[in-house]
């Protein structure tokens, strides 16, 4: 018959022991990296529809000039108002051939535009007033 080696009873619960800590550590390794993998995926998710909500809430400026070819010029209208107490006068901003005018008054009964420095300037042939006064005309 071989002789066994025997171990001693305390040599043999004390490899148990380590074994099923290095057993329970690594099992806990891996429980907190799937927690940190889940967390991240989590977050991924979070970012990614507080973007679609926060881009939602972005407005665009809208620059829609009224632009239209008068007499051989393009005149764009940038800004426009009219006046409360003197329905026949237009506060307007334009643009002609694409040089930006300052704003200027344009009065449609006695066809004349104000300046900005106060000049008033009876309108010329083919003058942008004419047009801003035909377009707004009531049909």
């Amino acid at each position: 018959m071989a002789l066994m080696k025997v171990r001693s009873p305390l040599k043999c619960l004390l490899t148990v022991v380590v074994l099923t800590l290095v057993r329970d550590m690594t099992l806990q390794r891996l429980k907190r990296r799937e927690l940190i993998f889940q967390k991240l995926r989590q977050m991924k998710y979070s970012a990614l529809i507080l973007l679609l909500i926060l881009s939602n809430f972005y407005i665009y400026p809208a620059y829609a000039a009224v632009c239209r070819n008068y007499n051989g010029h393009q005149i764009c209208i940038l800004s426009i108002n009219r006046s409360a107490k003197n329905y026949w006068e237009y506060r307007a901003v334009l643009s002609v051939d694409g040089k930006k005018r300052p704003l200027e008054v344009y009065n449609c009964r006695q066809k004349v535009k104000i300046e900005s420095d106060g000049t008033v300037v009876p309108w010329e042939n083919q003058d942008p007033g004419q047009f801003i006064c035909n377009f707004f005309k009531k049909p």
